[in-house]
């Protein structure tokens, strides 16, 4: 079922991909913003608030909007830096577009079935406590390993056929 999902997440991700990381983030590094990566992903964290306020969109999180909101939104800046170096290291939106997928199949489908009682959606699923811990602490240790300042600095140009575009 996730893997279904995951197919049809790729239909639904290209128009939120083409704005963010397309567009957004690329007029963020020209414009030489500081921290281009972590204010995308805090625009992009606003941008879901009025639909989780509204009930619109429901991440989960247990009872309290409040924590549910804090934690969907720490989730979703640490995932934003996944996609951003996704973006600039490959030149491309489409690996975002599959990532944002993958995420959007495993978070609201893939872990909900795990977790059984009152308070499931307050520990698993988009918005849960070990989702984004798991996400902060991977993105943390990302970060260290491949450091985007120096890609920032002096961008790759991505390889296209085995060579330099």
């Amino acid at each position: 079922m996730t893997l279904v999902t995951a197919f049809f997440s790729i239909f639904l991700t290209p128009g939120e991909e083409i704005g963010w990381r397309g567009f957004m983030l690329t007029r963020l590094v020209e414009a030489k913003v500081p921290a281009p990566l972590l204010v995308s992903g805090l625009i992009w964290g606003l941008f879901h608030v009025p639909d989780i306020l509204s009930g619109q969109y429901k991440p989960g999180g247990g009872p309290n909007i409040w924590l549910a909101l804090a934690l969907f939104f720490v989730s979703l800046v640490a995932f934003s830096y996944f996609l951003n170096w996704l973006r600039l290291r490959s030149g491309s939106i489409w690996p975002c577009i599959l990532a944002h997928g993958a995420w959007n199949a495993v978070t609201q489908v893939g872990l909900n079935p795990l977790v059984h009682g009152a308070n499931a959606q307050l520990w698993i699923g988009e918005s849960g406590i070990l989702v984004a811990l798991v996400a902060v602490i991977v993105i943390v240790a990302f970060y260290r390993l491949w450091p985007l300042r120096e890609m920032l600095r002096q961008p790759e140009q991505p390889i296209v056929n085995g060579e330099k575009a």
